[in-house]
């Protein structure tokens, strides 16, 4: 128990917990910095469910971390947790220490090995090579606008209008 502490959790199994340490001290979020075995942890709440604003609750990143590996937990309040861990721990920080990372004597351990090759390209995307970019000169993913004037080698406008006057060049895929 520690004194000044709320904590409060969602129904939901898997839910966001929601702990304020040093009360609300903002409109946003008011949550305090995990710190598990010296790396901070992400730990965003919320997420865009759809275009009018809703919101999903799929949990926190704190629910990755398992009970019974915790060893000890801290909690820093005050300047003692913005000092250590600069403003994002503004509203205090919380320090998980886990059972493996108790052994590490505070030097995070990384091991990685790996290879990759390649020994035949199976193939090339064909390219359209008739038309430029259409829709506004941007390739927008979202948008079904037509394409832009064909190749033909014409002179066309090109770059940006610089005292009423723009260079011309001719179209052409190469």
């Amino acid at each position: 128990k520690v004194a000044g502490v709320q904590i409060t959790s969602g129904a939901n199994p898997g839910a966001t917990q929601n702990v304020i340490i040093r009360g609300a001290s903002s409109f946003g979020s008011n949550q305090p910095l995990y710190v598990v075995d010296g790396v901070p942890l992400v730990n965003n709440q919320n997420a865009n469910a759809d275009r009018l604003n809703s919101y999903v609750d799929f949990g926190s990143g704190l629910n990755a971390v398992n009970p019974d590996d915790i060893a000890d937990i801290s909690v820093l309040k005050g300047a003692a947790a913005t000092v250590l861990y600069g403003s994002r721990a503004a509203n205090g920080a919380i320090l998980i220490t886990t059972k493996s990372g108790k052994n590490t004597d505070g030097k995070m351990k990384f091991k990685y090995s790996g290879s990759i090759g390649i020994s035949e390209i199976s193939r090339v995307p064909e390219m359209q090579k008739t038309f430029g970019q259409g829709w506004s000169g941007m390739h927008a993913l979202d948008e079904n606008g037509n394409w832009g004037p064909r190749y033909d080698g014409q002179m066309r406008p090109w770059g940006n209008v610089v005292d009423n006057s723009q260079q011309v060049a001719p179209f052409s895929y190469i």
